[in-house]
């Protein structure tokens, strides 16, 4: 098997159209539409034609070729899926468009948010999968309402496999999440509805009314927390990446020559095609931009004669060192974006400025070393471990190096023109050399090897710091950072957080560090207008309240029992606690400007949150026996969700959308 071959992504396409048959017809839909995109795209860019076919690095890599046994397969379900989804839409008079342009894929690197999603449709499939299985014993076999029920849990898990897939094959586009996401956000009331027509000695047998009882509560848990969970997680993916596309194309067009936009546009299609691109054609072109899976460049001999050409984008190949080697006819290219095994060639291109490069199989990345006038670099190369080539880069000034296996970042320390570093080194331990950046503003570390801070503290330019080196301790190194206004740090053995106190220009603070007992210092940054936290062993939120600008707050703390020092807070708009031992939550009535507000604790009394003149939102979780009466007094209140909680009282809050999460009732 071919190494880069989505075997996982065909896979869950394949799971989630054998059962199909088993759903409903509305839920075939977004597998369906699905498939029908990513399988011409598995062929195209997994199966060569004759003659075309890869030089491979790895003499025990593989490839297959069209009109291989599985090429035939994929081409025989595919005019399958058109046929169904075809007859679906004639039947319903569905109109959908099927092109994807290049303007809705990107690239886009590991994410928390993919993690969630995995583990989330994960989780959907499983308990539907037994959902199913338990509903088949109890239910009398000819009801109609129990085969809905069925078709129901089944489109919920095809569904959940169909997410699967996307999260595993490339390109990236952001209106698949969404679809996914609506689709699966139809679903829970849809299946709740369904369950309440079903009755006891008619469609389900009076023997099982213990365990009808216990199936309905987990069939809220799976449709109101798991699958909406993971409809919410799918569509705040889909605006996140729409945003991002949307950064790295901001109106250029339209301030550019329509006639170049023109013709680079005829020029892309004619290098997909094959078609002979006309010299007065070409030479009007100065970008050309292919993302990920946006089909093959049929005649690439084609492209090397747009001599114009300053910017270019491959993404949508993999370069061998003799195509990468050629691109160094191309005399006033200055920006690349490429993905390569082999980079040995890339010194040929010595014009470049702006060099993005995605390079994982590359263990050797000496030939960017030749690449003096390089200003901007981006490289991904996790199986790389020497960065000294990097060295040489003099006239940088905007760096980031994603390289897990490289240990050694004294190369670093000697790009004194950088104001701009982002480096993810995990097996490095020693940051020393990046205290010699003096001109750096913006940094990012990540470094899970690392444990010492202090060379840090020499950065004294720096206005925004991300860190994730979970094994320091001493944070000491950072309070002599007087500039920092953004913050961010994951410092899991740190106990200490005085020296975070000393600094005054902050406005934006990110804090986990479940080993501080004391808050205190914090209280001095009066700057600040978010604040997220995290701190598992404080008891007390102590010097919080004199945090008089914060707009936004997020506390994650366990063994807090008091909020009174949050009620000081009087300019926050939005609050999140959490906190297992705390109950009174009178003292935060005094938040005259807050709208949103979320709470997890143990027990939760709401007196006083009339006094919320503005609350629009409020969120409990994990409380019990909660009197919602307090909440009717709200008059702003305009959404009630409550995840996981036992309540009183909600008929009440007559006007007031009431959402229930998880495992949550009225007692």
């Amino acid at each position: 098997m071919p190494q880069n071959f989505p075997v996982e992504a065909l896979e869950e396409i394949c799971i989630s159209l054998l059962y199909l048959e088993e759903g409903t017809a509305e839920g075939c839909i977004q597998p369906l539409n699905f498939a029908r995109h990513m399988l011409p795209l598995v062929r195209r860019d997994h199966f060569y034609i004759s003659g075309d076919e890869p030089e491979l690095s790895d003499e025990e890599d593989t490839y297959f070729t069209r009109e291989h046994p599985l090429d035939q397969a994929i081409m025989r379900l595919y005019v399958a899926v058109g046929t169904a989804l075809d007859e679906y839409r004639s039947q319903a008079q569905d109109r959908y468009d099927d092109h994807i342009g290049a303007e809705e894929t990107l690239e886009f690197g590991k994410d928390g948010t993919f993690a969630e999603i995995d583990q989330r449709s994960r989780d959907v499939s499983q308990d539907a999968e037994q959902s199913i299985q338990a509903l088949s014993r109890w239910v009398d076999p000819n009801s109609i309402i129990a085969d809905n029920l069925r078709r129901q849990l089944r489109d919920s898990s095809n569904v959940a496999h169909s997410v699967q897939s996307q999260i595993r094959i490339r390109p990236i586009v952001a209106r698949w999440y969404e679809a996914a996401g609506m689709a699966l956000g139809k679903l829970p009331d849809v299946l709740i509805k369904t369950a309440d027509r079903l009755r006891l000695g008619t469609d389900i047998a009076k023997i099982w009314i213990e365990e009808w009882s216990a199936f309905k509560k987990r069939l809220r848990s799976l449709g109101f927390d798991q699958i909406r969970g993971l409809a919410d997680a799918l569509e705040a993916t889909g605006e996140r990446l729409k945003r991002s596309a949307g950064r790295d194309r901001t109106n250029v067009d339209r301030q550019r020559d329509p006639e170049i936009v023109e013709a680079e546009r005829r020029v892309r299609e004619m290098l997909l095609s094959g078609t002979e691109i006309p010299a007065e054609l070409g030479g009007k072109v100065e970008s050309v931009i292919f993302k990920h899976g946006e089909g093959k460049i049929r005649r690439f001999d084609d492209l090397l004669q747009l001599r114009n050409l300053q910017s270019l984008s491959l993404l949508n190949i993999w370069l061998d060192s003799g195509k990468l080697e050629s691109l160094g006819q191309l005399s006033n290219l200055t920006s690349l974006s490429a993905r390569a095994k082999d980079i040995s060639t890339l010194a040929q291109l010595s014009n470049l400025t702006n060099l993005t490069l995605v390079a994982n199989s590359a263990s050797d990345l000496s030939a960017l070393g030749g690449l003096s006038k390089l200003t901007r670099l981006s490289v991904i190369a996790n199986g790389a471990s020497d960065l000294s080539a990097l060295g040489r880069l003099s006239n940088l000034t905007s760096l980031s190096v994603q390289a897990d296996l490289a240990s050694d970042l004294s190369a670093l320390g000697r790009l004194s023109n950088l104001t701009s570093l982002a480096v993810q080194a995990n097996s490095a331990s020693d940051l020393s050399t990046l205290g010699r950046l003096s001109n750096l503003t913006s940094l990012s570390v990540q470094a899970d090897s690392a444990s010492d801070l202090s060379a840090l503290g020499r950065l004294s330019n720096l206005t925004s710091l991300a860190v994730q080196v979970n094994s320091a301790s001493d944070l000491s190194a950072l309070g002599r950072l007087s500039n920092l206004t953004s913050l961010s740090v994951h410092a899991n053995e740190a106990h200490d957080l005085s020296a975070l106190g000393q600094l005054s220009n902050l406005t934006k603070l990110s804090v986990s560090a479940n080993k501080a007992r004391d808050l205190s210092a914090l209280g001095r940054l009066s700057n600040l207008t978010r604040l997220n936290l995290q701190a598992a062993k404080v008891r007390d939120l102590a010097g919080l309240g004199r945090l008089t600008n914060l707009t936004s707050l997020h506390v994650q703390a366990t063994m807090v029992s008091s909020l009174s020092e949050l009620g000081r807070l009087s300019n926050l708009t939005s609050l999140s606690v959490h906190t297992n031992e705390a109950s009174d939550i009178s003292e935060l009535g005094q938040l005259s400007n807050l709208t949103s507000l979320s709470v997890q604790a143990g027990k939760v009394n709401l007196a006083g949150i009339q006094e919320l003149g503005k609350l629009a939102h409020l969120r409990i979780m994990a409380a019990r026996d909660l009197d919602l009466a307090p909440a009717a007094s709200v008059a702003t209140l305009e959404k009630l969700t409550l995840s996981n909680v036992t309540f009183r009282n909600s008929a009440l809050l007559e006007k007031v959308e009431i959402e229930l999460v998880g495992e949550s009732w009225e007692i």
